[in-house]
Formats: structure tokens, C-alpha cells, sequence
């Protein structure tokens, strides 16, 4: 933008040309003249300066009220996506709630599942008890069991000596039943033989007499 420049005014006013036509008011005139001719042209200078300057203004004042639209509309976008962006906020806010009201339930969850593990370990040491019980009674059966395995091999010898011996009673006892057989066979037959030995001689006495 350009400065303006001010200028000297008119040395004498108009009325002096109607006062005398003498040489050196002429000059005067002239010079006034000259000058008015150097404040005209230096007031369009300074009108063309000032016409510049404003068309200079007016231009920036168009770039600036084209900045302010701009503006305005990043301000609007700022806005909008402000709201939008607050709303996403308020969705994240929802969505955080939402996963922690679910830590809380599987947290909870975790609680029951660490009691039942809890629960389930005792029931375990229990059964590692009931185990270590039930290995000291397999050791216990083990020891009655051999006891009865050596008394079952010391019976069996037993039924075997038993066996052979009832063998030989049957044998002793077939022989001593057939020498019976024999002896009741003497006996009837002797039996008969001396009753009739008896009665002979009873007889033969009777006819002595």
C-alpha cells in the first residue's frame, strides 16, 4: 500500500487578480498556477494511490472474507466432528462398561471355578489318602494271602498224604472185606457142619442109651 503525499497550498487567493496586472503579480499568478497544475497532479497521484490501495483492501478483504468462510466451515467440521467424535467417545464409554460389567461376571466366575478346584483338590487328597489306605491293605492281603498260599500248598501236601492213605485203607479194607467174604463163607459152611456134628452126636448118644 502507498503513502500519500501532501502538498503546499496556493500562496495568495484569487482576489489578488483583480486588484493590479503589474509584472510581478502575473508571476505570482503563474506560479500559483504551476503550483495548482503540481497539487492537481499529485492529488491523482494520491487518488490513483488511494483507488490502489483500496482495490489492495478490497482484495484482501475478499481473501479474508473467503479465509473467514473457509474458517467457519473447519470450524462447523470441528463441530461436527467434535459431536461425532464425542458420540463415538460416549459409544467407547458404553462399549468399556459393557466389557467391564463382564470381567466382573468371569471374574465372579473365575471365584466359583477356583471353590470347585478348591473343592475338587480336597476330594483328591482324600482319594490319594483312600489310596495309600487301600495300598496298605493290598499289602496286608498279600501277606494274609501268602499265609494261606503256604497253608493251602501244606494242606494240599496234607490231602495228598490223606489220598494215599485212604488208597491203602480202601486196598486194606477190599482185602479185609474179601477175607470177611471168605470167613462168612467158613463160617456158614462150618455153621452148618457143626449143627449136624451136634445133632449126629446127639443122636448116636440117644441110641447108646
Amino acid at each position: 500500500m502507498k503513502k500519500l503525499i501532501i502538498i503546499g497550498l496556493l500562496t495568495i487567493g484569487m482576489g489578488a487578480v483583480a486588484s493590479t496586472y503589474v509584472e510581478g503579480q502575473i508571476q505570482e499568478l503563474e506560479k500559483n498556477a504551476e503550483n495548482a497544475k503540481k497539487n492537481l497532479d499529485q492529488y491523482e497521484d494520491n487518488l490513483k494511490v488511494v483507488d490502489n490501495n483500496i482495490s489492495e483492501i478490497e482484495a484482501v478483504l475478499v481473501d479474508l472474507a473467503k479465509k473467514q468462510k473457509s474458517i467457519e466451515q473447519t470450524v462447523k467440521d470441528a463441530q461436527a466432528n467434535s459431536q461425532k467424535l464425542e458420540k463415538q467417545r460416549i459409544s467407547m464409554d458404553g462399549l468399556i462398561k459393557n466389557e467391564q460389567d463382564k470381567i466382573t461376571k468371569e471374574q465372579a466366575q473365575i471365584e466359583e471355578l477356583k471353590k470347585k478346584i478348591a473343592d475338587v483338590e480336597k476330594n483328591i487328597d482324600k482319594r490319594n489318602q483312600n489310596i495309600a489306605s487301600y495300598n496298605q491293605k493290598k499289602v496286608e492281603i498279600d501277606g494274609e494271602k501268602k499265609k494261606w498260599d503256604e497253608q493251602k500248598d501244606s494242606v494240599t501236601q496234607i490231602q495228598s498224604e490223606i489220598k494215599q492213605k485212604q488208597v491203602k485203607a480202601n486196598d486194606e479194607k477190599k482185602s479185609w472185606t474179601d477175607k470177611r467174604k471168605t470167613y462168612q463163607d467158613e463160617v456158614k459152611k462150618w455153621k452148618k457142619l457143626s449143627s449136624k456134628a451136634q445133632a449126629d452126636a446127639k443122636n448116636a448118644k440117644k441110641l447108646k442109651n
